[in-house]
């Protein structure tokens, strides 16, 4: 994932968000059809990324503000980048492709299935057993 981002003169430094927050960005990404919503989750991808976007919020609200609203999240993200200067495009352009790069280091479904089903399954009991003699 890149270091940083430069938006509307802003260069923010970049940090890949958490694999939950990942995992749901993605989520909401692909339920999305085109319009507000796409441009909410492509804001909230921006400032999940740089964190420095939303500086009122704790790392924590951040979270939060994810699990529990991501498109309010996203469109504060949205409006913060719109008021200083950046077009929406580059907002959806930008928080696509940052969402696509954080997703890049995370196994595909497929390689998980593989690594589950290569993993030996336990047969029997696994404590050796121990007799008692009298």
């Amino acid at each position: 994932m890149r270091e940083t981002l430069d938006l509307g003169g802003t260069t923010y430094t970049v940090r890949a968000p958490l694999v939950p927050i990942r995992l749901r960005l993605r989520e909401a990404f692909l339920a999305a059809g085109e319009g507000v919503d796409m441009l909410a989750i492509s804001g909230a991808s921006v400032a999940a990324a740089c964190p420095d976007l939303l500086p009122d919020l704790t790392a924590a609200d951040q979270r939060k503000q994810i699990r529990t609203d991501l498109i309010d999240y996203g469109e504060r993200a949205v409006d913060a980048l719109v008021c200083s200067g950046v077009p929406v495009d580059a907002v959806l352009r930008e928080g696509t492709a940052l969402l696509l790069e954080s997703l890049d280091d995370l196994p595909s479904d497929e390689e998980i299935e593989d690594e589950v089903g290569n993993t030996p399954a336990r047969a029997g009991n696994s404590t050796p057993s121990m007799s008692v003699s009298g």
